[in-house]
């Protein structure tokens, strides 16, 4: 999800299945332009639409519209220049699995610095937001590895966690946030 100045983006705003589709898609690739076809193939797959620019110029036309609803400009929102799109959100734009990478590093940093109460917080920011299926449904290789990272950032998140509640000799919490061997070891 993406909020700005404590407005969310409408997922209901959002066309179909494809436009939550393509926003993530845009969002975790936004730091580069993105070629339309490549936008096309995470949309859709292998199995385009007979008119897919078309169809693909519309979702995104609705996409802009849906973040100019949480105070965007529409126009400038997402871009498209040589056949590429690029979402561009201002720096004050909050894309939570972007908060649980950030949550992630601040925890770790804290529970290698033995300061494991000043963990708890932001690892139970980045295992909360990490507990949801990214995009649940969407069977695509590029969903499948973006809920991959997610969920080693989970793992993590929790093995902060733990550290944390032993230190404090919170035993049963403690054990709460352990993962069986086989769950550890999963990226």
């Amino acid at each position: 999800m993406a909020e700005r100045d404590g407005r969310l983006v409408d997922e209901r705003r959002l066309p179909g299945r494809q436009g939550p589709v393509a926003l993530v898609y845009l969002a975790l690739e936004r730091a580069r332009p993105v070629p339309i076809d490549e936008l096309a193939d995470a949309v859709w797959g292998e199995e385009l639409p007979r008119a897919w620019e078309g169809a693909l110029s519309a979702i995104v036309s609705k996409l802009r519209t849906a973040l100019s609803d949480v105070g965007l400009d529409a126009r400038r929102s997402i871009t498209m220049v040589s056949g590429r799109y690029q979402l561009a959100l201002p720096a004050n734009t909050w894309v939570d699995v972007e908060a649980a990478r950030v949550a992630l590093d601040e925890a770790e940093g804290r529970v290698r610095a033995g300061r494991f109460r000043d963990a708890w917080g932001p690892g139970n920011v980045a295992a909360s937001i990490t507990n949801r299926v990214l995009l649940a449904g969407v069977d695509a290789e590029w969903a499948e590895r973006a809920r991959q990272t997610l969920r080693s950032v989970r793992v993590r998140a929790l093995s902060c966690l733990a550290s944390a509640a032993l230190a404090n000799t919170e035993w049963p919490l403690a054990a709460q946030f352990r993962l069986p061997l086989r769950a550890q070891a999963r990226p």
